[in-house]
């Protein structure tokens, strides 16, 4: 899967965000077994506050539950 979303922060600084996960999709779409993802986030490089995260790669893993039905992530950012 690849999304390219575009989104803001709570200062609202708008970046973009994007990446591409892997993983069985009959299994997650089941709920039983989760995505893995790694993707990076483009700013502003003029922003003093946020530009370091041009510089930066995410990675994290996505599952899937059906009870409630919620698509959830953790991410982690590798500087």
């Amino acid at each position: 899967i690849n999304i390219r979303a575009a989104l803001k922060t709570e200062d609202d600084v708008r970046f973009y965000f994007e990446y591409i996960s892997r993983g069985d999709m009959v299994t997650h779409s089941a709920g039983k077994t989760p995505v893995i993802l790694a993707g990076q986030i483009d700013i502003d490089p003029d922003n003093k506050k946020y530009a370091w995260l041009n510089h930066t790669q995410l990675v994290g893993r996505g599952m899937l539950t059906m009870e409630p039905l919620v698509q959830s992530y953790e991410m982690y950012v590798l500087v």
